[in-house]
């Protein structure tokens, strides 16, 4: 075996082909004496194979190295130091005087809490964010006196504030573009579940859903950038621009139906369905805060959520048809904008959860709508798929296309009937 200079320096430099476990290097790790400096540093064994050659004076000797390349291993290294399965050790006098300081602490693949969305797409306006979560070359883990939200970002306003944390609006530095961070208090659990919820989410493209470019993990918060919104369904109402508008509460559910559909073929369910998560941009309804979402075949207990737009079955725990509980949600987000504000307990709100709704501000086809979404019995109500296929939520073209299929189906009824 012989050594020349390239190869000295890729050994004292690099990873060899033997200290790659699935594509990843070993890590490396650096100890450090009383006093602050570096005892020794392991590199990765493999690349000459433990045992094999049982000292750096043997390696050095017992190769075609010229005198040169023997000198600068012997130099570099303990002479007499064995080699061992996992490598051997660097002396603490063979240090530079001031060496940048390393940690002892491991990364693990399971250390990465940002999500990225594995196909990202781009806006006009609006780049595409690369996301870093907690690895070795993440802004979350170089040293800097701020923390990365606010090295990344300048605060523009508190835009939202409630138990579990605040949305900001910002402006990020790098595109200077407006953003909304969400930054919440919860168990780690469900930081992931939200990440992994959006992530999945974003590969869509559903304009129905709020846009969702990066997460990340700085201490014991979350904080989620996602595209700001003006604003949400619940300012509208207040603001009363439902009242004596029919279309506009067909358009609302007509677009909630389209992001359940691709929120439920992900396998997905949202359990927060409410005016105050629904968000406005431009003329879009979009829906946001998947704090609560969930995979459908998840079984955890749902012991939070607004009561107001819970379903009598969640209520009873029963997951059975998680689905089905987001449909009477949003029927009860419909029927809000139909009347006065719904009840969070009592008489009336158990009437509605027994399919006794009262009068509400409704034409035939959307009275008939929402009552079959709020159903008690959740095989009753619709699924988001058929509610988007429904004659009085389908746009103009759509109707008109609808209207053609059903033209050309009579006439070849006809034809048919004349064989």
């Amino acid at each position: 075996m012989s050594i020349d200079e390239d190869s000295c320096s890729n050994f004292l430099g690099s990873p060899t082909s033997g200290d790659v476990e699935g594509g990843n290097p070993k890590t490396q790790e650096l100890g450090h004496a009383e006093d602050g400096s570096p005892s020794r540093i392991l590199f990765g064994g493999g690349g000459f194979g433990g045992g094999l050659i049982p000292t750096i004076r043997g390696l050095s000797r017992g190769t075609a190295a010229s005198p040169r390349i023997q000198q600068r291993l012997e130099k570099a290294f303990d002479i007499d130091s064995p080699i061992t399965p996992f490598g051997f050790s660097l002396s603490t006098p063979r240090f530079p005087n001031n060496p940048p300081t390393l940690s002892t602490k491991k990364i693990s693949p399971n250390d990465v809490t940002a999500f990225p969305p594995q196909t990202p797409f781009k806006s006009a306006g609006t780049p595409t964010t690369s996301i870093l979560g907690k690895g070795p070359h993440s802004s979350a883990m170089r040293a800097s006196p701020k923390s990365r939200f606010e090295s990344d970002f300048t605060i523009r306003s508190i835009i939202g504030s409630g138990q579990f944390g605040s949305v900001y609006s910002v402006i990020q530095n790098f595109d200077q573009m407006e953003y909304a961070v969400k930054k919440t208090k919860v168990t780690r659990t469900m930081k992931m579940e939200e990440l992994r919820t959006l992530a999945r989410l974003t590969q869509d493209g559903c304009e129905n859903i709020v846009r969702y470019f990066q997460g990340w993990v700085e201490e014991d918060s979350v904080y989620i950038q996602t595209e700001l919104c003006e604003g949400t369904v619940s300012n509208l109402y207040q603001q009363n621009k439902f009242v004596n508008n029919e279309a506009e509460k067909c358009r609302l559910l007509r677009s909630m139906a389209e992001a359940l559909t691709v929120i439920h073929e992900e396998s997905l369910v949202h359990l927060d369905i409410k005016p105050e998560n629904i968000f406005v941009r431009g003329n879009i309804y979009k829906l946001g805060d998947f704090g609560l979402a969930t995979n459908i075949e998840n079984r955890r207990i749902v012991d939070d959520g607004d009561s107001r737009y819970m379903s009598p079955e969640i209520l009873n725990d029963d997951y059975s048809d998680l689905k089905k509980a987001d449909i009477f949600s949003l029927g009860c987000t419909i029927l809000e904008l139909c009347r006065s504000p719904l009840p969070y307990s009592g008489e009336e709100w158990q009437s509605i959860r027994a399919g006794n709704i009262g009068a509400f501000d409704a034409g035939r086809d959307l009275h008939k709508i929402i009552l079959s979404m709020l159903a008690p019995a959740p095989g009753q109500r619709p699924g988001a798929a058929s509610l988007r296929k429904m004659r009085v939520l389908m746009t103009d073209k759509e109707r008109e296309l609808q209207l053609e299929k059903n033209r050309v189906a009579d006439l070849q009824g006809r034809m048919d009937a004349l064989r």
